[in-house]
């Protein structure tokens, strides 16, 4: 039965074929129609023509915010003018103070109908969305392959010219010093080449053991390069004696290098800011905390906002916690103006 908050009606009889129908609250007894909406799952706001008109734009906003529809019950002769600004979010619609309870219903039945399809297009939108990103992530990542085999040719050149300069008797030792840096820079190059080629979106269903460090850890340096070319710094702490973790195979690198991209994108417009990662054994778990000592409007992921980013935002996290739990983890995340914080749980794998 559908939950239909009453606000203002001054049509007993359309109270009452609504009451036959649907389950009713009052607005005396809900208190807050802001909270009340929240907190229940509520189908439609039936409100009167002086309700409406005296809260239109807080009743609108709430509307819009939590995708719940409102009809207005306009009285016989009233002007309806007012309502046109508001007539054009298509979850308002209006009824007649003395229409039947078949009309009552076709209005209720219509206006969810048009709430449920908007809902449904909009997730398709956001889907759709993902599916492109992820399909420009994927020639994106035949790209990085490819180029990073190219990249092994001249390096290999460069070490070869290294080799024979070195092979001079009369280099002095200022150069022989300049060509250490040099091939110190080039050691260094490789290991991102190798870091880069190694990095791979989703997980295959095989389970299999994973170590700590080596599916994690080793993208501190390349991801500490990327957030303090934006001011961010990354510390890490890590236990000494991890278990491994059974685990999808590549699910805790895409895990992990998606919470990363997630802070990025939260923190990137700041000045000056400090992500900290621990990893530590516990309970027979293995726990990774990411901290921030920056706000990073953690608690909005979910509550399905409208900007692009945060349904963006909305999906990864959705699509992270039905891994995890799969794989018997959990994710949970706070926020508050001190920081955000992001404890991924997984179960360390029994011998």
């Amino acid at each position: 039965m559908k939950q239909i908050l009453i606000a203002g009606v001054n049509s007993p009889a359309l109270e009452k074929s609504c009451g036959k129908t649907f389950r009713c609250t009052s607005e005396e007894e809900a208190g807050s129609i802001e909270n009340f909406v929240r907190e229940v799952k509520t189908d439609v706001i039936l409100c009167g023509y002086d309700r409406f008109i005296s809260g239109a734009r807080h009743l609108s906003d709430i509307s819009y915010r939590e995708k719940v529809p409102v009809i207005i019950v306009l009285d016989r002769g009233r002007d309806g003018s007012p309502l046109i600004e508001h007539l054009e979010n298509p979850l308002i619609d209006f009824i007649g103070d003395d229409s039947s309870e078949e009309e009552l219903k076709m209005r209720m039945e219509k206006i969810i109908s048009t709430r449920n399809t908007n809902m449904s297009l909009g997730t398709m939108t956001v889907i759709q969305h993902e599916v492109n990103r992820m399909a420009k992530l994927s020639v994106a990542g035949e790209l990085i392959s490819s180029i990073s085999h190219m990249i092994n040719n001249p390096i290999t050149a460069v070490n070869l010219q290294i080799d024979l300069l070195r092979m001079d008797k009369n280099i002095s030792k200022e150069a022989i010093a300049k060509l250490d840096m040099i091939e110190g820079n080039i050691e260094r190059i490789i290991s991102i080449v190798a870091t880069v080629r190694e990095l791979k979106l989703g997980a295959a269903d095989r389970n299999s053991l994973v170590s700590i460090n080596e599916e994690t850890m080793k993208y501190i340096p390349l991801l500490h390069d990327y957030f303090i070319n934006h001011n961010i710094n990354i510390t890490h702490r890590i236990d000494d004696k991890l278990p491994p973790v059974r685990l999808p195979s590549g699910l805790l690198k895409y895990v992990f290098l998606e919470i990363m991209l997630l802070l990025f994108h939260r923190c990137r417009e700041r000045r000056g800011g400090k992500v900290d990662i621990s990893v530590l054994s516990e309970n027979g778990n293995v726990r990774f905390v990411f901290g921030t000592d920056f706000e990073c409007g953690l608690e909005k992921i979910g509550m399905d906002d409208e900007a692009e980013v945060d349904r963006s935002d909305n999906l990864t996290i959705s699509a992270i916690k039905a891994d995890l739990s799969e794989a018997g983890g959990m994710i949970y995340m706070e926020d508050g103006a001190a920081g955000g914080r992001i404890v991924i749980t997984v179960p360390a794998a029994s011998i």
